[in-house]
């Protein structure tokens, strides 16, 4: 620019696909799968932490390496379930930020 200062594109910040806004409300909610082929595990995922940091406009895809899996996976594909969240005591696959 001008002034001197730099655009950088954030590589989170991909167009297309649903939002994490989107995975969230009364008749529906994320579940979280792990990427592993030996593994596959899936869990339900709330998403409170991203959103509480302002993220909810973010694609789905752009969490993927924000969430871990009990076998040592560190990725993850949130999908958008019906149905409402339901919590598990001791999730497969826990939220990082």
């Amino acid at each position: 620019m001008a002034d001197g200062s730099t655009i950088i594109a954030h590589p989170t910040l991909q167009v297309g696909g649903p939002r994490l806004a989107d995975g969230v409300g009364q008749h529906r909610h994320l579940v979280a799968r792990c990427t592993a082929p030996q593994c596959q595990r899936c869990a339900p995922c709330n998403p409170s932490p991203w959103f509480a940091e302002g993220l909810g406009g973010l694609p789905l895809q752009a969490f993927a390496e924000r969430l871990r899996c009990v076998c040592g996976n560190r990725q993850a594909e949130l999908e958008i379930q019906p149905g409402p969240f339901a919590p598990v005591a001791h999730p497969d696959l826990y939220i990082f930020r």
